[in-house]
């Protein structure tokens, strides 16, 4: 249905889609704002390796927790958006809040595109896509 051949974009699947993109952006925005938390002093603002493209390649074979790597914490891809931020909008907590709330927003579009396919009900992919 969603993915058929020459089907053109019908209103009733794109404003779903929409609709959902609004009511993530309303229930997130705030966070925009916001400073950083917690672990991000951690793995933010003391990791050198997001702040050098040197680095990124180390992100790939070395601990997520530099200090603690006996943890045995491996996530490239999250240090690797990380050094993305980083390259875009230096320490500026703004960016990698945008950034996840950007990222939030299109795994939303992703998962009810999914629920459409499978279930073929618009009504229910929006439904579930909002939990």
């Amino acid at each position: 249905m969603i993915f058929a051949k020459e089907q053109p974009l019908k209103t009733a699947y794109v404003l779903p889609i929409v609709v959902l993109w609004l009511v993530v952006f309303v229930a997130y925005n705030n966070i925009v704002s916001a400073g950083f938390v917690g672990d991000d002093l951690t793995v933010v603002v003391g990791n050198d390796s997001i702040k050098s493209i040197r680095s990124v390649l180390e992100m790939f074979y070395k601990s997520y927790w530099k200090d603690r790597p006996e943890l045995g914490l491996y996530r490239p891809v999250t240090a690797f958006t990380y050094a993305i931020n980083y390259f875009v909008g230096g320490l500026n907590p703004s960016v990698y809040h945008l950034f996840n709330l950007l990222l939030h927003a299109v795994n939303t579009t992703l998962f009810y595109l999914l629920s459409l396919q499978c279930t073929q009900k618009v009504k229910l992919a929006f439904a579930a896509s909002l939990l």
